[in-house]
């Protein structure tokens, strides 16, 4: 009786994690940038993902942790902010600042997001980042990726 009891508190606990990070983007990966730590080689802490749903017209957003940094306690964030095509500036891939933003940011364990917003004819800019020791925003161990076009 207590190794059943056992093994349904262990199985609860494995399904509350994957509840936990089970929040995903719908539709089809259409951009993924590494965030590492330092520099380009750097060791892995998590990714930008980056999302159209044609379904609903929209793109999502997520910063997902990797194993480097899962189920432990970084600061991490993702943005994302579309824009019409006259509004994008592609020398510096963004959009103006008065276009439709999404943030989330805070310390999490698993992942920050997802965010959506509309996608359909608009451009997109996305921000993924984690900060890999202070935990908090803009520190200077935070390590950012950027995604930005995708118009349609």
């Amino acid at each position: 009786m207590k190794i059943i009891c056992a093994s349904l508190l262990l199985l609860a606990g494995l399904s509350v994690s994957a509840a936990a990070a089970a929040q995903a983007c719908p539709g089809k990966l259409i951009a993924m940038k590494v965030i590492r730590q330092g520099y380009p080689d750097g060791p892995k802490l998590g990714e930008l993902q980056v999302y159209w749903d044609a379904a609903s017209g929209k793109n999502c957003a997520r910063t997902v942790h990797s194993s480097r940094t899962w189920d432990k306690p970084h600061w991490t964030s993702v943005s994302l902010r579309t824009c019409t095509r006259s509004n994008f500036n592609a020398s510096t891939g963004s959009c103006a600042a008065s276009s439709p933003l999404k943030v989330d940011q805070k310390v999490y364990r698993y992942q920050a997001g997802p965010v959506s917003l509309s996608g359909t004819d608009r451009c997109l800019s996305a921000q993924g980042g984690i900060d890999a020791v202070a935990n908090r925003p803009g520190g200077v161990h935070a390590y950012v990726q950027s995604v930005s076009g995708h118009c349609d």
